[in-house]
């Protein structure tokens, strides 16, 4: 699903990239937001991606007070801890770095969605690991070669990630569990979360 920006003073509304990875995770149920979030984190401390001092005093307006205000903890992702060390860690990146992160979380996005929406029409329950299979492979893998990958796959870019992971999936599929309840989520709650 791609996301129209709108026109804000949010530090993101004005990168069309960023603004609908910050959208598509939005709709994932809570304990799939937090597993792509660790990915995000994963790989920008993998990556020493966050800018220097001196990109930070060139920083722009609108990234400063994103800053200023997610201290206030107003906007949904800051709520969750791991959410707000995500996007904040996207806010810093250098705007090259920032870009290919963006790239990276659509892609991750919508296999995420795409591997959800498979265990709903197969009657199975998402598995953890396979949702942290699918973002450590994406956000693992050169960044040439993911875009090259990604481009001769066109409109199917999703399905790359997802076949993979059906093709090692284990005939036991594990539950989702939401940290915050202690909860485990079917694909039926899971399903329910996005209406």
């Amino acid at each position: 699903m791609v996301y129209k920006p709108k026109k804000g003073n949010r530090w993101y509304d004005n990168h069309p990239d960023i603004y609908n990875s910050i959208e598509m995770l939005r709709e994932l149920p809570p304990p799939l937001q937090r597993i792509v979030a660790q990915g995000v984190i994963s790989f920008v401390m993998d990556n020493t991606l966050l800018g220097t001092p001196d990109e930070l005093k060139s920083f722009g307006h609108h990234r400063v007070l994103g800053l200023i205000q997610s201290k206030a903890k107003r906007r949904w992702y800051d709520k969750d801890p791991i959410l707000h060390k995500a996007i904040n860690n996207i806010l810093l990146m250098p705007d090259e770095a920032r870009t290919e992160s963006a790239f990276r979380l659509v892609i991750s996005l919508e296999s995420v969605e795409a591997y959800k929406e498979y265990c709903i029409q197969n009657g199975t329950l998402c598995d953890p690991e396979e949702v942290e299979l699918i973002v450590s492979d994406i956000f693992g893998q050169d960044y040439e070669e993911l875009t090259e990958t990604v481009a001769q796959a066109g409109d199917n870019r999703s399905d790359i990630f997802l076949k993979r992971v059906i093709n090692e999936e284990v005939a036991d599929s594990s539950q989702v569990l939401d940290e915050d309840s202690g909860m485990k989520l079917s694909a039926n709650m899971l399903n329910q979360a996005d209406s």
